[in-house]
């Protein structure tokens, strides 16, 4: 699957059926039927009732649990063993719906060769009948079985005929999406699985858990930007957070399917400005609320190809287009007012010079029409094939027929610093970029949304400093201890001067102060905490730069 900067401004928007929206597939006319082709790019439908519908609506894609077992389903009596158990032997259920000790499904052992042969068998009988291709529910990597109550349960494993480990159920769940990948090779898959499932510390990084993402087309982050639990800053449960999981999806050729959109304007905008600031040109959204007769404009924007990847502006994400550009003011942030690069125009056609944007809120400001057309001129003090080094004072030159509002200065398509008054001069310091070849660019604005641009590459040429590197010696990977032992954690590092000791992301013990070609370093830790727990040691140059050792998981019990 390609990823098409060029469609990375414009939106693929989809939509989740469900029964209020029969209204609109139960019988539609034909251009009722041509509206839904051409506005809603995928939609989430159910067998049998779209299977009539695929004819006028080709690109559904049919939805299908991965592991429930309707417990009014003849699957029940049939295969009573692919039904995971309690220690007690009792059916467990799927968190969802439960009330008065039961639950609509039961969760089945997807380690079971016979139940996933069924579930490919099933699904092999439906996608024929002319969908896109298919919705996988409830991917969960993370435990997710029950009591007739909603109450988390450690089903038995059918394989050991032990309580589950973390490890075998995403091992279980991992496998058996790349036994349906390995059947349906060409149709498109999308999961519905947590963007932050996995081990703490670790997340998709685990390999259980990329396998999970290199088995589907794209990933479903169900609750979308507006999920109440998203953060402000760069923590682990932050906006950015969730942004960066997008961005690693890309670095693997996937992509994402971003839901969870309000009804009202502002989420709306929030929303697709979130969109635009991540899109690599493959991904979506969808919701469960558009309709024909509610269809926002924002959805018809088109901001052309993207000139930069996503940055942080006066406070703000930003992220530049040949159209105009997206802001973002993440969860919990103050309010912030900006002055814009030019005028632009709001999905209302409102003209505006400058935004104030409340935390959770976003703007999509389209270049506004000008008579004015003429490009302002730029130029750069950094010639082509230049060797720098250090701390380097990169000034630019910039005029126009009317005025220069603002220059951008970007370093390797990323933005640095803007500058609404001359000078314009940027102070580079070139030691937090590695040797080699870099490209500085100056972005001049006018008024009227016109742009030049001067661009130099030049090579950067530092002093290098010995290697920094950190690895935890014991425990290894694997290892399990009991509840209450004091567990030493060995570390070894090179070219440090400090080292400090993480477990599940929180410091343990004092940093550990030392240095030398290779040292070695140690902290107690209390093991006070059942399941599993992910250890790293971060260790500190002389020049202040870190650098983070290979996680090593453990298991407390």
């Amino acid at each position: 699957m390609a990823s098409a900067q060029s469609s990375a401004g414009v939106v693929r928007f989809g939509r989740r059926t469900d029964p209020p929206f029969a209204t609109y597939i139960n019988s539609p006319t034909l251009s009722q039927q041509q509206w839904m082709q051409q506005h809603f790019w995928r939609m989430v439908a159910y067998s049998p009732y779209f299977d009539t519908r695929t004819s006028w609506y080709p690109s559904g894609y049919v939805y299908i649990d991965s592991y429930a077992i309707y417990t009014n389903s003849a699957l029940v009596t049939q295969h009573p063993e692919w039904i995971l158990k309690d220690a007690n032997g009792n059916r467990l259920y799927i968190p969802w719906g439960c009330s008065n000790g039961t639950c609509p499904q039961y969760a089945a052992d997807t380690s079971n060769p016979l139940y996933r042969q069924w579930w490919i068998n099933q699904a092999a009988a439906i996608v024929p009948k002319g969908y896109k291709g298919i919705f996988v529910d409830d991917v969960n990597m993370n435990f997710s079985v029950s009591d007739g109550y909603g109450n988390l349960v450690d089903p038995i494993d059918p394989n050991t005929r032990t309580l589950m480990t973390w490890d075998n159920w995403r091992y279980y769940m991992a496998g058996f999406m790349q036994q349906i990948r390995a059947a349906f090779p060409t149709i498109e898959i999308v999961h519905n699985s947590v963007w932050f499932a996995g081990p703490d510390g670790v997340r998709d990084q685990d390999p259980y858990i990329q396998q999970q993402i290199a088995a589907a087309n794209y990933q479903y982050i169900e609750f979308g930007v507006s999920d109440r639990g998203l953060t402000g800053g760069t923590g682990i449960w932050s906006l950015n957070s969730l942004l960066g999981y997008i961005d690693r999806l890309h670095a693997v050729n996937r992509a994402a399917i971003i839901s969870g959109i309000p009804l009202d304007t502002t989420s709306r905008e929030y929303a697709l400005a979130n969109y635009f600031a991540v899109s690599a040109g493959a991904d979506g959204m969808d919701d469960t609320v558009t309709t024909p007769d509610n269809w926002w404009a924002g959805f018809d924007v088109n901001l052309g190809s993207p000139l930069s990847a996503r940055t942080t502006w006066n406070g703000l994400l930003r992220r530049d287009f040949t159209g105009g550009m997206v802001l973002v003011n993440p969860p919990q942030s103050s309010a912030i007012t900006v002055t814009l690069p030019g005028t632009y125009k709001r999905v209302d056609g409102t003209q505006v010079t400058s935004v104030t944007l409340q935390a959770s809120q976003g703007a999509i400001l389209l270049k506004a029409a000008s008579s004015d057309t003429t490009a302002p001129v730029v130029s750069l003090s950094l010639a082509n094939s230049a060797i720098v080094s250090g701390t380097v004072n990169v000034t630019a030159t910039a005029s126009d027929n009317v005025a220069v509002t603002a220059v951008d200065f970007y370093v390797d398509n990323s933005l640095k610093l803007t500058l609404t008054a001359p000078p314009y001069a940027f102070s580079w310091n070139t030691l937090s970029y590695s040797n080699g070849s870099h490209t500085i660019s100056a972005v001049a604005h006018d008024a009227a949304g016109n742009t030049g641009t001067a661009s130099a590459s030049v090579t950067i040429s530092n002093a290098t400093s010995p290697s920094l590197t950190a690895q935890i010696s014991w425990p290894t990977n694997g290892q399990t201890f009991s509840r209450g032992s004091t567990v030493t954690i060995y570390a070894t590092a090179t070219n440090a001067v400090a080292v400090t000791f993480y477990v599940d992301g929180q410091q343990v013990g004092n940093q550990e102060v030392w240095g030398g070609t290779v040292a070695y370093y140690s902290t107690p830790w209390n093991a006070n905490r059942r399941g599993y727990h992910t250890l790293t040691a971060v260790a500190q140059g002389a020049n202040g730069a870190t650098v983070t050792s290979p996680a090593v998981q453990v298991q407390v019990q």
